[in-house]
């Protein structure tokens, strides 16, 4: 990557780096064209227009995913799965993934027509995710809820719906290992998912519109049922010295 001196860019401007791994050519350009596409001045290639300080976020990421599966980087987890029944979109797929690996769910499972990795839109709102979090694949909700009980035989099933038994979200505290269930987009958990819950939640509402996105429901529902361990959100983790080094690679 070539070197960058601190009379090399005028103000207003952002310090833009190429993406293309053969070229990683350093240029400006006026800060409000960031995200946007251009063609890199010296290799032609369309890049999106990212600072060398998004990039370098990325190639942090990509060691710790690296530093992962080599067995150098342990995940710490909650006594939390997280059960997918019927969610369409494999990008709400992924987005739950990627949502639950990061806040420490212990597993994954997906039942009906939940789609399963290795697919590319799921890989699109993962990130990596898909390749951290253990997962598995089962034919129904009760072959799923099935299959948790008997790891954890005191696991409360927790579904996460709109309907006249929910109780507030809010109200709610885990005794002990859980199990969150979220439901298709359109039709929410099926009546088999409700009758194996243990207590069903609803998030709160104040507008005109009475349903949340599934992944954004997710997000939030599991933000909430997460803070009854009080884990601090780790902001400290240290990166791999090898980190620097995969910019080039």
């Amino acid at each position: 990557m070539g070197s960058i001196s601190s009379d090399t860019f005028k103000a207003g401007e952002a310090v833009v780096v190429c993406s293309e791994p053969a070229c990683r050519h350093v240029f400006s350009r006026p800060s409000s064209r960031l995200g946007l596409n251009e063609r890199c001045p010296k290799c032609d290639a369309v890049v999106t227009l990212r600072s060398l300080e998004s990039l370098r976020h990325g190639w942090e990421e990509r060691a710790r995913l690296e530093a992962h599966a080599e067995g150098l980087l342990v995940r710490e987890t909650l006594p939390v799965a997280a059960l997918l029944e019927n969610i369409r979109s494999l990008w709400n797929v992924g987005s739950i993934f990627r949502t639950a690996e990061g806040l420490g769910f212990d597993r994954l499972a997906l039942c009906g027509i939940t789609g399963a990795p290795p697919r590319r839109e799921i890989a699109k709102t993962a990130l990596g995710a898909e390749k951290i979090i253990p997962w598995r694949r089962h034919a129904t909700v009760g072959e799923a809820v099935a299959s948790i009980r008997r790891d954890w035989p005191d696991v409360e099933v927790v579904a996460i719906e709109s309907c006249e038994q929910s109780c507030a979200m809010e109200t709610f505290s885990p005794r002990g290992p859980c199990c969150m269930m979220v439901g298709n987009e359109v039709s929410g958990l099926s009546a088999e998912a409700l009758a194996l819950a243990d207590v069903t939640l609803a998030l709160p509402m104040r507008g005109v519109k009475r349903s949340f996105n599934v992944a954004v429901a997710f997000g939030m529902a599991a933000y909430q049922l997460t803070k009854a361990w009080n884990v601090p959100a780790d902001v400290s983790d240290t990166v791999p010295d090898s980190a620097e080094d995969l910019s080039t690679s």
